[in-house]
């Protein structure tokens, strides 16, 4: 039976034979899977990430699209994947919506993955048509509540952000709107800008040149403060609604027991990436801002999130696409 001794002895002798290795990290390609197609917010961010993180490292950090099932493929690859660092995920939001929304998730969304950082998020707005009478929170509340189940919302697809956020103003506000759901941002916009539905809880990104353009208008914005890019635009804690707090953000996640030094290493690498001048520029040209919540904190943030929309879910009976 070894002794204490021995034991320590052990363990020392492991951490010398591993951190060279974890200094040399990393010492060939690393992939980071996305679960959207190539040209989407996620996949911009991730390319942006992975080009800087290429230079910091001198080893090349390639973007892997396998998107599908609510970017459930992804997530499942790289839970099973092995825990050295070499496969990664960027994700998103409905990392944390999942498992509020659809029956069965193949993985476990907080024991298969160790958070490495946040790096971008932008808010969710409430938005109108150029031509629409609402000027402001209080106009819709009050025509919401004049004539009942009347207004129409749309959003990029059952169960997502943007639908949660139509259910948590629903929630704050005491109001019942029209959900209509679409096959993304895109269609759900263009019906907007087309007066076929009434007003969007939509990403700030998946609007904002439209807003610029004349042809929405901003409300309001899901989000503790203002945005630089639209300074006149309230919060809905403004409004009167500090509940309503929701934003779309992109995070790397790798392996549960990836060892720590990686993790960490990661997490130096990215913060010094979302304090890059061009970096921040091109976020801020999405609609997003850089990031910097890392490891436990952004951990903490997810099973926040986790809990907040399990409980919402429960409550409007919100489920995902079939």
């Amino acid at each position: 039976m070894m002794n204490a001794r021995t034991l320590r002895f052990g363990a020392l002798l492991a951490l010398s034979l591993c951190a060279p290795a974890m200094a040399a990290y990393p010492e060939k390609p690393v992939r980071i899977v996305v679960g959207f197609a190539a040209g989407g917010p996620t996949d911009v961010v991730a390319r942006l990430f992975a080009e800087k993180l290429t230079q910091l490292n001198g080893q090349p950090f390639i973007v892997d699209n396998k998107p599908g099932a609510a970017a459930m493929i992804a997530a499942t690859e790289v839970a099973r994947a092995p825990a050295d660092g070499y496969t990664l995920l960027m994700t998103a939001t409905n990392h944390a919506t999942s498992p509020a929304v659809l029956p069965k998730v193949p993985y476990d969304t907080q024991k298969d993955f160790a958070a490495i950082m946040l790096v971008a998020e932008g808010p969710h707005v409430l938005v109108v048509g150029a031509q629409s009478p609402f000027s402001s929170v209080k106009d819709v509340v009050a025509a919401a509540k004049a004539k009942p189940s009347d207004l129409t919302y749309s959003s990029s697809g059952k169960g997502g952000t943007v639908h949660f956020a139509g259910a948590m103003f629903e929630e704050a506000a005491g109001v019942d709107l029209i959900h209509v759901p679409y096959k993304g941002a895109a269609p759900a916009v263009q019906d907007l800008m087309a007066g076929q539905v009434q007003l969007s809880f939509a990403s700030l990104a998946s609007v904002s040149a439209q807003v610029r353009a004349g042809k929405l208008k901003l409300l309001a914005i899901a989000a503790p403060t203002r945005v630089a890019d639209f300074p006149s635009v309230p919060t809905f804690a403004e409004a009167g609604y500090p509940t309503v707090s929701i934003s779309a953000w992109t995070g790397l996640l790798a392996p549960a027991k990836t060892p720590r030094a990686v993790l960490e290493k990661l997490a130096t690498q990215l913060q010094q990436i979302v304090a890059m001048p061009d970096v921040r520029q091109r976020l801020q040209a999405l609609g997003m801002t850089p990031g910097a919540v890392p490891l436990a904190d952004f951990d903490a943030r997810i099973a926040s999130e986790m809990g907040t929309f399990a409980r919402i879910a429960k409550q409007r009976g919100i489920r995902a696409d079939d």
